[in-house]
């Protein structure tokens, strides 16, 4: 009889083990599925965040088109505006010897107007 008690407790022993053990995997399996959930989420944020980011690529591809347009239609005007400073500057640049030399025609027509007047106030 000893020995039929023996093995009772040994076996109650076992299934209490095998409870405790059973309540163990339960609260791992919950876990684990609260794991799974929250790679579910981060996958889902993954996914958004690659839409996302071929959006913004596309949009930067815009960007790029439009930039590479502007600096083609701005550096044409740049060039037209740059040759046009440069035909001012070529003409004011005949203006001013001009003005030089019509400054020196009329220094010498006063100095001769003055020699004049001075022959006809000394006669």
């Amino acid at each position: 009889m000893n020995n039929d008690l023996e093995i009772k407790n040994l076996l109650l022993k076992i299934y209490e083990g095998q409870v405790r053990i059973e309540k163990r995997l339960d609260g791992v399996e919950k876990r684990l599925d609260s794991v799974e959930g929250r790679i579910d989420g981060l996958e889902g944020k993954f996914d958004n965040m690659q839409k996302e980011i071929i959006d913004i690529k596309e949009r930067l591809e815009r960007l790029e088109n439009i930039v590479t347009v502007m600096q083609h239609e701005h550096g044409e005007k740049l060039d037209a505006l740059f040759d046009a400073f440069k035909m001012q500057d070529e003409k004011l640049f005949l203006f001013e010897e001009r003005l030089e030399k019509d400054e020196r025609k009329i220094e010498k027509n006063e100095n001769q107007i003055y020699n004049l007047s001075l022959e006809i106030k000394s006669s």
